[in-house]
């Protein structure tokens, strides 16, 4: 592949055919629903992995690595990231999640506890 780089432009991925000197290959258009699911999919496993531990006291750290890629938004990723967090309940206080780029940064707290009572069950007692 390197070989190949250097001697034409490369674009998609294999198999190749020929077109002026450009090694065009096979490109799939996907729509923005589609790769938004995937990033929340991507994101949504961080916190899942993290499931049985005690994150009390606790900020979880996500590295969305190359989501800028994806998203093209900073203001995307926050949208992204309130989504995965009413999806799920978990243990920790916060999530911090953050991408390479710059701008790429979002910080939510408080998160809602999986094993904690709801704050109206806990002002009855």
């Amino acid at each position: 592949m390197s070989a190949l780089n250097s001697s034409v432009v490369v674009v998609g991925y294999p198999p190749f055919r020929d077109e002026n000197g450009i090694a065009m290959g096979t490109i799939d258009a996907i729509t923005g629903k589609d790769r938004d699911a995937a990033c929340r999919k991507g994101l949504a496993s961080a916190p899942a992995k993290k499931a049985l531990h005690d994150g009390h006291g606790c900020t979880l750290v996500v590295f969305a690595q190359e989501f800028y890629m994806q998203l093209l938004d900073a203001s995307a990723l926050g949208a992204l990231v309130d989504t995965v967090l009413s999806e799920q309940s978990m243990s920790f206080d916060s999530v911090c999640v953050f991408d390479s780029h710059p701008g790429f940064f979002v910080e939510r707290a408080p998160v809602r506890h999986a094993s904690r009572a709801p704050e109206s069950q806990l002002d009855a007692d």
